[in-house]
């Protein structure tokens, strides 16, 4: 595809820069309130020269505009806390993307879960956005009258993804009422509604038919040259407003303050990790308690200091359900390019995984250690205990990250997670004596932590230890064999002089279990473990997968730099681009105006994508357009997968259109509606225009200002 800013191509990347995107689904932090969401925000989002007293009035005005004064102090809410309600929720999302005053904005089904006087309301406070020079497209599945007369353009898709309409709502009934197969709409009856029944209840030849005509009567490709000529971008004048981008040091800042706030709000994972951790330190040491010098003593040692390992690494586990909710937080806001990848992860690591997985192993230490009867011997051998004990959950905690971040689902998570975790325990040298280990597997001992950590413990409890262990032959004829506890490692196999090294790998794959999560962070979105096994069985060439469907060959959209948009997952590497793919980096130019005044109030930041500039003004005329975008993705079992068509020849013009009698007559942007029954591609079109990641081939051409 072919996405353009004032006559200049640019990837997904630029176009997150201009745009706002408010998904369906409200993704919020639960355990903040809606004054610190929306400052978090402002920090982040707008230039590091407005004052903090600056940022906030900002906060208010939008506050102000959207009816949010009420609840400024209350918590979003999650599953865990109560909250606001759920229209509260939408106006929430719409107010974080506002902040940065966008020329566009997308939002997916702004009114789902909205009662009817709630979504009245929040079409209203859109289209009083749209009247101040914003350009405003959203989804809706099945507005009320007055809802849809609110909206000035209207594209309508039918099941199957085709564009049945695409022109101004006012003339979409004198289009229905030319067409002699298609019974007139009733007085009484809402055109919304009259639509939705005619895309899915009449035959698909039927809304062939319509889209067909359509397209003879309103020729896009004629709107939009008319369109493209009088663009702000053809004749040299219009400015486009762009995101501006924290400093690093400002998104460590409130990233960690948002986590150190979630951690002590949030009892749920306080109980989890310290009470459970306490309870059970006292437990394991009641069960192993006093353990002695014979036979059963020594594999009770050995059992107890694997099981405290191995609770460790399944309480990692536990966590990533609570883990992967902060995921989804993280995968929306890096999209609206609020922060990056890398002050996300360090934030994680010193704000969450370090103090949430530092203490916990602690109690077994304090408690464990003296009920069991540990080495007693040894100065520094408790010290050591703990150290290998806190490098080992950090590592489990780190890998339990790293597999979150590169799996699709919870499920997914959960399932590779337990697995990895039983197969690096079969290899941790107690259930299978490390001398005996099989040549092939020898690989997998190698990269568990549960080897190294065990291995570390068991030589930290027996090297050099003073007590004379005692083993037992079931015969009654020998006599029982008194042995030190090198003795002891020796008859295991495990090397007396092995525990700084296994300290040191255990640090080593902690710091690869990080490495490891971070490139998966980075590459969030593309769920790494689905993508691998879509890999595995994409055996067919493209052109079966064309030749198939009869469409003509698709390009790609350039993924760019933000790791933001998904490539086909069967051929995207190897299909060539038309779009350049420019490296964005944006810094501050100049500020005027009164940061807490309206939304169009006037900024100044300057982007700079391979030298094309564009300015953050007042609104003078924007105008979005597409053509011809269709969409195809892969469906079905992974081993006999189908093409299947999402979006067909798709065009539309939304934004502003005083320039052109062909297009609208109104004086403002007005609202553009994507009408069509659920599965039709609304929310996927949305991706697409926003530059948002998406899976499948794109074709069509996308432009902002011609």
């Amino acid at each position: 595809g072919d996405i353009r800013v004032n006559g200049q191509p640019v990837n997904p990347a630029v176009m997150t820069q201009i745009a706002g995107y408010a998904p369906q689904s409200d993704i919020l932090p639960g355990t903040s309130t809606v004054w610190e969401y929306l400052v978090f925000h402002a920090n982040l989002r707008l230039p590091a020269e407005y004052s903090p007293a600056e940022k906030k009035a900002r906060v208010r005005s939008i506050v102000s505009q959207l009816g949010l004064k009420k609840i400024t102090e209350s918590f979003i809410g999650d599953d865990y806390t109560r909250g606001i309600s759920g229209g509260e929720k939408k106006r929430v999302s719409v107010a974080s993307e506002l902040l940065h005053r966008p020329c566009l904005m997308f939002l997916d089904e702004p009114t789902t879960g909205l009662d009817s006087t709630n979504a009245a309301t929040m079409v209203e406070l859109l289209s009083s956005l749209a009247e101040q020079g914003v350009i405003v497209v959203l989804s809706i599945h099945q507005p009320r009258s007055d809802i849809f007369a609110l909206m000035e353009r209207v594209l309508v898709l039918s099941s199957n993804g085709e564009m049945v309409y695409s022109g101004p709502t006012v003339e979409l009934v004198s289009f229905l009422s030319s067409l002699p197969y298609v019974p007139s709409v009733p007085q009484q009856m809402n055109v919304a509604d009259f639509m939705l029944d005619l895309v899915i209840k009449r035959e698909m030849e039927v809304v062939s038919s319509i889209a067909r005509d359509f397209e003879t009567q309103f020729p896009m490709s004629t709107m939009l040259e008319s369109v493209s000529r009088q663009s702000p971008g053809a004749n040299g004048w219009g400015e486009i407003n762009v995101k501006h981008t924290a400093a690093f040091t400002t998104q460590l800042q409130s990233l960690s303050v948002r986590f150190l706030r979630n951690m002590y709000r949030h009892p749920f994972l306080v109980f989890l990790n310290l009470v459970c951790t306490l309870g059970f330190s006292i437990l394991v040491g009641v069960s192993y308690w006093k353990v002695e010098s014979d036979t059963s003593g020594i594999q009770n040692r050995m059992g107890c200091l694997f099981f405290i390992l191995l609770y460790l690494a399944l309480m990692s586990l536990s966590s990533i359900p609570i883990w992967r909710d902060q995921h989804v937080l993280f995968l929306r806001e890096s999209a609206a390019q609020a922060y990056g990848s890398s002050a996300y992860f360090i934030s994680v690591i010193l704000f969450d995984i370090l103090p949430m997985r530092v203490f916990p192993p602690c109690f077994f230490g304090f408690f464990t250690y003296w009920m069991v009867g540990l080495h007693r011997d040894c100065r520094f051998c408790l010290t050591y205990f703990l150290m290998i004990l806190i490098v080992a959950n950090i590592a489990s905690a780190l890998l339990s990250m790293a597999i979150g971040a590169a799996s699709p689902s919870n499920r997914v998570a959960n399932y590779v997670g337990s697995l990895t975790i039983l197969v690096l325990s079969l290899f941790g040298s107690f259930l299978m004596n490390k001398g005996n280990l099989p040549s092939a597997c020898q690989w997998i001992a190698a990269v568990s932590f549960l080897q190294y950590g065990y291995e570390a413990l068991v030589v930290n409890e027996f090297h050099q230890s003073k007590t004379l262990f005692t083993l037992k032959v079931p015969i009654e004829s020998l006599p029982p064999l008194s042995v030190n506890g090198d003795g002891v490692l020796k008859q295991f196999g495990f090397n007396v002089g092995a525990k700084s090294y296994d300290l040191l790998m255990l640090m080593m794959l902690a710091l690869a279990h990080g490495l490891l999560g971070y490139i998966f962070l980075s590459l969030s979105g593309r769920h790494i473990l689905d993508r691998m096994l879509n890999k595995l069985y994409s055996l067919k060439p493209r052109w079966m997968y064309q030749r198939s469907i009869g469409m003509p060959t698709y390009e790609t959209l350039s993924p760019g730099d933000d790791q933001l948009y998904e490539e086909n997952v069967d051929q995207e590497h190897n299909s060539p681009s038309p779009v350049r793919s420019h490296r964005t980096q944006s810094y501050t130019e100049s500020i005027d105006g009164d940061p807490g005044g309206d939304l169009t109030s006037p900024l100044t930041t300057t982007i700079d994508p391979d030298n094309v500039q564009f300015q953050m003004g007042t609104p003078e005329g924007y105008c979005l357009t597409w053509h011809m975008v269709s969409k195809c993705v892969m469906v079905g079992p992974a081993v006999n997968r189908k093409p299947t068509q999402i979006l067909y020849n798709v065009s539309g013009i939304a934004g502003f259109s005083n320039r052109t009698s062909d297009v609208a007559a109104s004086s403002s942007a007005g609202l553009f509606v994507v009408l069509g029954p659920s599965g039709a591609g609304k929310t996927t079109l949305l991706d697409i225009l926003a530059g948002r990641h998406t899976v499948g081939t794109v074709s069509g051409d996308i432009r902002v200002n011609g």
